[in-house]
């Protein structure tokens, strides 16, 4: 069975633990790089590092809009 875990925090990386020594397929989606690298390293899976830049054009476009009052 594949699981795909969200969030490389303290919980995440637990279970993601957990779930291997269950004998799942185990991803990983993080966002920080060293998270990244700290899963794939320690725990040999396919991690899915979310390196972006932001603003994304849909939030600049968000704070284009005026604000109600």
């Amino acid at each position: 069975m594949h699981s795909l875990i969200i969030g490389g925090g303290k919980i995440g990386y637990y279970l993601t633990k957990v779930l291997i020594e269950k004998g799942y397929d185990v991803s990983v989606v993080e966002k920080e790089k060293d998270a990244c690298q700290k899963f794939a390293n320690d725990l040999n899976i396919t991690v899915i590092c979310l390196l972006y830049t932001s603003p994304s054009p849909r939030d600049r476009q968000k704070s284009r809009m005026p604000s109600s009052a």
